[in-house]
């Protein structure tokens, strides 16, 4: 057996490992304030948000676990579905102590925080999903089978989703502008 990989060290994040839903998670953290949690996507870990901690760091708690099987997460044989994640999440906000978040999640991790969200909407306070196609595109939105800019910018924007790693900015504007009602509105839902 080989050494275990080194961690990728960010300045201001501190490191640790909580025990939910009978998985040990890794979870990074840098400073203090309303928490934020980020849920990375496929096939990322903690590292996905390095750029956003000297922005957000300095007004929020960041809460960036490595969901099950990525990073320095345990990797279960299962429960890798949408409905594993978004409880992954839901218990790690459990173990970690935080009854209610705002909620960035990218591409994987935002399609486990629209269930989380669904499944427990007073957990959050908001909910920020980054490039994936919207669940529920209004029908406005959708040009030539697509989604437009609206539904889904980061992924229609010329370039893809590179413009959230060059501007990070534009991120932290909308982390701290939205809240569930506007960022994620839904006709049927109780949020």
């Amino acid at each position: 057996m080989g050494s275990p990989r080194r961690m990728p060290w960010v300045d201001g994040v501190e490191h640790r490992f909580v025990e939910a839903r009978g998985i040990r998670f890794h979870v990074a953290g840098a400073g203090e304030g309303p928490p934020l949690m980020f849920v990375h996507g496929f096939p990322q870990h903690w590292y996905a948000w390095r750029h956003l901690v000297p922005l957000l760091a300095d007004r929020y708690r960041l809460v960036m676990p490595d969901l099950r099987g990525a990073g320095w997460s345990d990797a279960p044989y299962r429960g890798y579905g949408t409905r594993d994640r978004a409880a992954d999440v839901l218990a790690l906000m459990d173990a970690l102590g935080l009854d209610r978040v705002g909620l960035i999640g990218h591409e994987w991790g935002a399609w486990a925080g629209f269930r989380a969200c669904l499944d427990a909407p007073d957990r959050f306070t908001r909910f920020l999903a980054l490039n994936i196609v919207h669940p529920w595109p209004p029908a406005r939105h959708q040009v030539g089978g697509g989604l437009g800019e609206g539904s889904n910018g980061a992924r229609t924007r010329p370039g893809g989703g590179g413009w959230v790693r060059a501007d990070p900015e534009h991120v932290a504007v909308l982390v701290r502008g939205l809240s569930v009602a506007t960022a994620w509105p839904c006709r049927n839902c109780s949020i």
